[in-house]
């Protein structure tokens, strides 16, 4: 990959694999590039309750909240939502 280039990743979920796509959003005539299976890719499923409870205790919006996660690495979503890592 090049350096300091913002890729742009989308994910499609099914009973037993995710699926990851990237592409560059600053070459939008590229085809995105589907990240091989042999790739290891962690990532955290946050049922829609919890993240209603979020906003309910915090008195936000589901809005605010995923731009809350957006900006939280990895350990913070972890241990927001009691995930082991």
């Amino acid at each position: 990959m090049v350096p300091d280039v913002g890729y742009s990743f989308y994910f499609r979920a099914a009973a037993g694999f995710v699926k990851v796509v990237y592409y560059n959003p600053a070459a939008p005539t590229t085809t995105p590039i589907i990240i091989p299976s042999s790739n290891q890719i962690r990532y955290v499923l946050i049922p829609g309750g919890a993240l209603a409870a979020s906003v309910q205790a915090n008195g936000s919006t589901c809005e605010q909240e995923v731009t809350s996660l957006r900006s939280m690495s990895y350990s913070e979503v972890c241990r927001k939502y009691g995930v082991p890592q």
